[in-house]
Order: C-alpha cells, then sequence, then structure tokens
C-alpha cells in the first residue's frame, strides 16, 4: 500500500523503503522518552508512584493510542484516494 503510493508520488522504491527504515529508527528512539516523560509528570503531578501513577500513565497511553488509530484512519482514507 505504502509502496504504491510512494511510487504514484513519485518516489524510488529504495528511497521510500530508506524513509521508512528512517522513520521506524526516529520512533524507536523517541517513544521510550515520551513514555518516560508522561510517567515521571504523572509522579510530580500526582505525589505517587506504584499503582497510582501507574493508573495515570495508562490512562494518557490510552490517549494517545485513540489519537494514532484516528490519524492512521485518516491517512488510510488519503492513501484510498491516491489509489
Amino acid at each position: 500500500m505504502i509502496a504504491g503510493a510512494g511510487t504514484k508520488a513519485g518516489f524510488a522504491q529504495g528511497e521510500l523503503l530508506g524513509m521508512l527504515a528512517n522513520l521506524k529508527t526516529m520512533a524507536a528512539v523517541l517513544s521510550p522518552l515520551l513514555w518516560s516523560r508522561i510517567y515521571a509528570f504523572g509522579v510530580r503531578r500526582y505525589g505517587a508512584s506504584g499503582p497510582a501513577a501507574a493508573g495515570w500513565f495508562h490512562c494518557a497511553v490510552m490517549v494517545l493510542t485513540l489519537g494514532r488509530m484516528a490519524l492512521a484512519h485518516t491517512l488510510r482514507g488519503e492513501f484510498n484516494k491516491l489509489s
């Protein structure tokens, strides 16, 4: 799906795969920093650690996951328009 859309947009196959690999690497490097900051924010704000902070952390993860799913749904619609 992405390869077809990238080819239609004028990207070479190798160039597109390189960009996807870079995106995956950036996500792997930045996501632990993001999650640790969210967890630290919950501990600082609510003054708790363990189960109480974990509850807020899991709520934040759920909200971010729902946002990501909404974005993926929107992008899927955009890619389908290209086909």
